[in-house]
C-alpha cells in the first residue's frame, strides 16, 4: 500500500476500490483558501528515502498541552507543538516495524494510524499492519501482481504511557484488533486481503468507532464500521453485521456501510451537524460524505479533484479551535490535510500539505465569520482563528486555563490579544459580535475596559465593545455608542451578543440569549473602516474570555426586541371594518397602554405603512379625529393610557396611495420620558417606539380607479394546472406605485394564467410580472383607465429557475434545486413545491433541465 517511487499499491487500491461511478451531490458549496506546507520532506526528513507522510494526518493534545500530529511511515515519527500552526517535525522514533515473517503474528510492517487519548498521557492507537509475502525468505507463488496478491493485512492496537513519546503493543498475536478469517495463501489471485487503513477514532455515546476498509473474498471490497467500549482491550472491537455489533473483529467479517463512504478519516462536523468521512486517492481526488448515524451515508462529494494542488493521498480534516482533545469535531472552516507529490510522483518527494476549506449551505452563502477565536489551545503565544481567514491572535500576558469542559483565556488588566489587520476584519453593512465573558471589573468613571476594539481613531472606530463603570456593556461605532441596561460584572459566565445594522444604524444587545435593548446610533460600519489591528481584552480588562466570534451578518433579529419590554399594550383592536377602510374614512381603535416601571408616557400616535414593503419611505400618520395628534386626551405624563373606540382618519397621502387595495400595517406608537430616539421608518418590533401592530386593507373608491385583467404564460406550462400566486408591480417613471404580492392567478386549459387587480388610479404604467419560480418580465406603456382594462401578455413566456426569488438565475438556484433532487422523482410537498417548475407534481430531471435551458451565462437577470 505504501509510498514508493512508483506507489503501485495505492494506485491499485484506487483502481479497484474506487472504480465506482459515484454520484456527487453538490448541494454543499466548498470554497478553497490558503494552501500551506506542514512538512517538507526534502528539507525536514530524518532519513533518506523514508520518513514520508504515509498516512492520514491525525492529531491529539497531550497532557503537556502540546498538539501532536501523526502521519507516520513504517518507522513512526510525530510532529509536535503548542497548536496546529506551530508544530515541528521530530526525528525521535515513536514506533518501529518488527518485520516478523509469520503472517499470523500480525507483526510485519506497521503504520501508526489512529491515536486516541482520554487524558493526554495514555494513548491508544490503531495500527495498519501489512504482511509482505513477496519479500525474500517468504513464499509467494504469484507470477503477476506479486506485490498485490501476496499482500495480507490486519489492524493492531499500540499504546503509549508516556504522552506519545513511544508506542508498544502486546506480544503477538494478542495485539491484534481485526484480522481476516482467510489465511495467507501464497497462491492467492484475488488481490490484497484483510482489513486496512482504520479511520480516526471518534466517541459516540459510550462507544468508540472507526471505519476500516475490508476485503475478504469472495465478498466485495467495502467500508465497514467497528466499535469498542474498552480502548485498552484489542479483542473488544466488534463489526457491524446483520444489524448489530455482535461480530468480533478478530476473525470476523462485516457488512458494507450504506453509501460506501470514504474510510480513512472520520469526525463530526458541527456546522453541517453530521458525521463526516474523507479520503484521497490519485484517481478520484479527495471526497467526503456525511451521515447522521455512522451507518447510512450520503453520496460522495468532491473536495479536491485528481492531482489538484498535487494531491496524492491521505486526506483528513483538522479544525483550529476544536474543543475536543482528539480533534473529533470540525466546523465550517477546517484545514484539510493531505499528502502531495510533484511531477506525478516520479521521484520520492512527498510533502504533508493543508488547504483551508469553507463549507456553505446554499442559504449561508455570503454569511460568514470574519474572526472566530475559540481559545481552546492549552499553551503557546497565540490563539488560532477558526474562520476561513486565519487571522490568528498573538497573546501578550493572557494565559490559557481549563475549568471542566471550558478552555479560556485569562486577562490580568495589562494583557491583550492582538490580531493583525486584514481587510476582512472590517465590518460593513451588518455585524454580530458574540463573546462569552466572565468578569468582576468595575472601571473607574469615564474609563471603559475593552472586550474588543478595532479603531485607528475614535472617529474611525469600526466596532468596539467595552465594559463601563457599573459593569454594563458599551458598544460603539465611529465614536458614538450605547449602553446595555443590565450589568455583567457579577463573576459569572455571560454569553453576550451584539448586532448592528448600517441601514437603521441600530445596535441590539442580547445577554445570556435574552434581548436587552436596541438603540439607534449615528454612524455606519461602512464609513468607519480602518487599517488598525484588532485588540481583545485590553485597556484594563480583568476577567476571562471563553471565545469571541465576529460575523458579517445579524445572527439575531431586531424583531426579538418585543415592545412589551418597553411598553405594554394590553389591547390594540380595530373596531371598524369594510367600507370604513377607504381614503378619508375613519377607523376606530381601542387600546390600553402602560409605560414601563418608573417611566411616563410622552407621545402616543398611530402610523401606517405598506405591509409588503417594511420598512419603507411610504409611512404616513393616521390622523386622530380629535386633536392634538400627540399626547392627546391627557395621556402625556401618565403611567398608562386607555382609549376606547377612538376614531382615526385614513389619510389621502401621496406616500401611501401606491398601495391602495393592499394590506397596510398600522402601528400604535408610544414614547416615554426615557425612550430615546424613534424613527418613523423603524422596523416592526424595534423598541421603545412600537407598542402594538394590526393589519387593515385600505380600499380605493370605485369611481376613481381602474381594474386590470391580464393573461400571462409561464415556461413549460401548456395544459391546465393548479392555480398559483405571483407578484405584480406597477411603476410610473421608475417609481413604484402599486405592488401586489401573493396575487392569485387561475390556470386555463392551454396553460395560460389569468389574474386581476383593482384600485389602480388612471394613468400609464410599466407592469412587472414575477412568477413563483420565474424571472421577472416587464411590460411597458400599459394604459389604465377608469373601469375595466385588459392585457394579454401570453405571447411572452416567463423563464423558470429563480428559486430564491432574487430575480437572478445563477449557481445558487441550482444548488437549491439539487439539494431537493434526492431521487429520480421526488414527491412535491408544501416545502419543496417551488422546485416543481412544470407543475407535474414531482421534482425530476425535467425541472432541472428547464432551468438549465435558461442558464446562458454565469448569471442571468430578470427585467427591472
Amino acid at each position: 500500500m505504501k509510498l514508493k517511487i512508483l506507489p503501485f499499491m495505492l494506485l491499485v487500491l484506487s483502481f479497484l476500490y474506487l472504480k465506482t461511478s459515484y454520484v456527487f451531490a453538490e448541494e454543499i458549496i466548498v470554497e478553497k483558501g490558503a494552501v500551506e506546507t506542514v512538512y517538507d520532506w526534502s528539507s525536514q526528513k530524518c532519513e533518506a528515502k523514508r520518513d514520508l507522510p504515509d498516512a492520514v494526518a491525525k492529531a491529539f493534545i497531550d497532557d503537556q498541552g502540546n498538539v501532536q500530529i501523526i502521519a507516520a511511515d513504517t518507522t513512526g515519527r510525530r510532529n509536535i507543538g503548542p497548536n496546529l500552526d506551530d508544530i515541528q517535525h521530530s526525528c525521535a522514533v515513536i514506533m518501529s516495524s518488527h518485520n516478523n515473517p509469520d503472517p499470523r503474528a500480525y507483526d510485519d510492517y506497521e503504520w501508526l494510524m489512529s491515536p486516541y487519548t482520554l487524558d493526554g498521557k495514555n494513548i491508544f492507537a490503531l495500527v495498519h499492519t501489512e504482511y509482505h509475502g513477496w519479500e525474500a525468505g517468504r513464499t509467494c507463488n504469484a507470477t503477476t501482481n506479486r506485490n498485490f496478491n501476496c499482500w495480507w493485512n490486519s489492524i493492531n492496537l499500540a499504546t503509549s504511557t508516556n504522552s506519545g513519546a513511544t508506542y508498544t503493543h502486546l506480544d503477538f498475536p494478542n495485539q491484534n484488533v481485526a484480522n481476516t478469517p482467510i489465511d495467507y495463501n501464497p497462491d492467492n489471485t484475488s488481490g490484497h486481503i484483510g482489513y486496512f487503513e482504520p479511520s480516526s477514532i471518534i466517541k459516540k455515546d459510550n462507544y468508540y468507532y472507526s471505519i476500516v476498509y475490508a476485503h475478504n473474498p469472495p465478498d466485495s471490497r467495502r467500508p465497514c464500521l467497528m466499535r469498542t467500549s474498552n480502548l485498552t482491550n484489542p479483542a473488544s472491537w466488534y463489526f457491524w453485521k446483520n444489524g448489530n455489533f455482535n461480530t468480533p473483529a478478530r476473525g470476523g467479517t462485516c457488512d458494507t456501510l450504506n453509501g460506501r463512504p470514504p474510510h480513512t478519516s472520520l469526525g463530526y462536523n458541527a456546522y453541517l451537524e453530521k458525521y463526516i468521512a474523507e479520503e484521497c486517492y490519485p484517481e478520484n481526488g479527495c471526497t467526503y460524505a456525511t451521515s447522521t448515524d455512522l451507518l447510512n451515508w450520503s453520496p460522495r462529494k468532491s473536495l479536491l479533484q485528481s492531482r489538484e494542488l498535487d494531491v496524492y493521498a491521505y486526506g483528513g480534516l483538522l479544525q483550529p479551535g476544536d474543543p475536543t482533545r482528539n480533534f473529533e469535531q470540525s466546523g465550517r472552516s477546517p484545514w484539510f490535510y493531505f499528502t502531495a507529490c510533484a511531477n506525478n510522483c516520479s521521484v520520492i518527494d512527498f510533502d504533508l500539505k493543508r488547504v483551508r476549506l469553507r463549507f456553505s449551505k446554499p442559504e449561508d452563502v455570503g454569511k460568514y465569520q470574519i474572526l472566530d477565536l475559540q481559545m481552546n489551545e492549552k499553551k503557546g503565544g497565540k490563539t488560532l482563528d477558526s474562520s476561513f481567514y486565519g487571522s490568528n491572535g498573538s497573546l501578550s500576558g493572557a494565559s490559557f486555563h481549563e475549568e471542566g469542559t471550558i478552555n479560556y483565556l485569562n486577562f490580568s488588566g495589562a494583557a491583550k490579544i492582538e490580531v493583525s489587520h486584514q481587510p476582512n476584519l472590517n465590518a460593513s453593512g451588518k455585524l454580530t459580535i458574540e463573546v462569552k465573558v466572565r468578569t468582576t471589573v468595575n472601571p473607574s468613571k469615564g474609563n471603559f475596559a475593552s472586550i474588543i476594539r478595532k479603531e485607528s481613531t475614535v472617529e474611525k472606530r469600526n466596532y468596539g465593545l467595552y465594559i463601563t463603570n457599573g459593569g454594563k456593556l458599551h458598544f460603539s461605532v465611529g465614536g458614538t455608542g450605547s449602553v446595555s441596561t443590565k450589568s455583567i460584572n457579577d463573576g459569572q459566565w455571560h454569553l453576550i451578543t451584539v448586532i448592528y445594522d448600517d441601514e437603521t444604524k441600530k445596535a441590539g444587545y442580547f445577554i445570556d440569549n435574552q434581548p436587552d435593548i436596541a438603540v439607534t446610533h449615528t454612524k455606519t460600519l461602512a464609513e468607519t473602516a480602518n487599517s488598525a489591528n484588532v485588540f481583545i481584552g485590553d485597556q484594563g480588562f480583568i476577567g476571562d474570555i471563553d471565545f469571541l466570534t465576529i460575523f458579517n451578518y445579524n445572527k439575531r433579529s431586531f424583531s426579538e426586541f418585543t415592545a412589551s419590554t418597553y411598553c405594554k399594550a394590553e389591547t390594540f383592536t380595530i373596531n371598524s371594518s369594510g367600507a370604513d377602510h377607504v381614503i378619508g374614512g375613519n377607523v376606530k381603535f381601542s387600546f390600553n397602554v402602560s409605560a414601563p416601571e418608573g417611566q411616563k408616557l410622552t407621545e402616543l400616535y398611530v402610523k401606517a405603512a405598506p405591509l409588503n414593503n417594511l420598512p419603507s419611505n411610504a409611512v404616513a400618520n393616521m390622523l386622530p379625529v380629535v386633536s392634538p395628534s400627540t399626547a392627546y386626551l391627557g395621556c402625556s405624563g401618565q403611567d398608562s393610557c386607555q382609549i376606547t373606540n377612538q376614531s382615526w382618519q385614513i389619510p389621502d397621502n401621496a406616500n401611501i396611495r401606491a398601495v391602495l387595495g393592499q394590506p397596510m400595517k398600522v402601528w400604535l406608537v408610544v414614547k416615554t420620558d426615557t425612550g430615546g430616539s424613534c424613527s418613523d421608518k423603524g422596523t416592526e418590533g424595534l423598541i421603545p417606539c412600537w407598542c402594538g401592530t394590526k393589519e387593515i386593507t385600505i380600499n380605493a373608491s370605485s369611481n376613481q380607479s381602474g381594474t386590470l385583467n391580464f393573461q400571462v404564460k409561464f415556461q413549460s406550462i401548456s395544459a391546465q394546472k393548479p392555480n398559483q400566486t405571483i407578484g405584480l408591480t406597477l411603476k410610473q417613471a421608475g417609481v413604484e406605485k402599486y405592488r401586489f404580492n401573493n396575487l392569485a392567478v387561475t390556470g386555463g386549459a392551454t396553460g395560460i394564467y389569468s389574474g386581476s387587480v383593482t384600485g389602480i388610479s388612471p394613468g400609464t404604467y410599466d407592469v412587472f410580472v414575477k412568477g413563483w419560480a420565474h424571472l421577472q418580465k416587464k411590460f411597458t406603456g400599459v394604459n389604465i383607465v377608469t373601469g375595466a382594462n385588459s392585457q394579454n401578455w401570453s405571447a411572452v413566456t416567463l423563464p423558470a429557475g429563480d428559486f430564491n426569488d432574487d430575480n437572478k438565475l445563477n449557481v445558487t438556484d441550482f444548488a437549491l434545486i439539487l439539494a431537493k433532487y434526492t431521487d429520480l422523482s421526488v414527491p412535491v410537498t408544501a416545502q419543496n413545491a417551488i422546485f416543481d417548475v412544470d407543475l407535474s407534481n414531482d421534482i425530476n430531471i425535467s425541472d432541472i433541465a428547464l432551468a438549465l435551458n435558461n442558464y446562458t451565462q454565469l448569471e442571468v437577470s430578470g427585467e427591472f
